[in-house]
């Protein structure tokens, strides 16, 4: 079983460090109604020191650390290559 992105972390939910899992997400939205289109799992950079635990809890198709910025940019460049537009 793969278990990934937990540590002691900034969790905008609580509004404190805890032990959590941080992900992006992207959603459209339109006259008050909204769709998650995509999203992603933030692994903390202490992750990507631990070639191992990155091995044992990540597809080998996924970097083990990408800042959320990056993430976020991804999302968008994939929801274009759906066809995805925006407004």
């Amino acid at each position: 079983m793969r278990r990934s992105g937990g540590q002691r972390q900034w969790s905008g939910r609580a509004g404190e460090i805890e032990n959590c899992q941080v992900g992006v997400f992207a959603c459209l939205a339109k006259c008050g109604r909204m769709c998650l289109t995509d999203f992603r799992l933030i692994l903390p950079e202490s992750w990507a020191e631990d070639a191992r635990r990155c091995d044992k809890a990540i597809p080998d198709e996924h970097p083990c650390h990408r800042p959320k910025w990056r993430q976020a940019l991804d999302m968008v460049e994939a929801a274009r290559q759906r066809g995805m537009r925006s407004a």
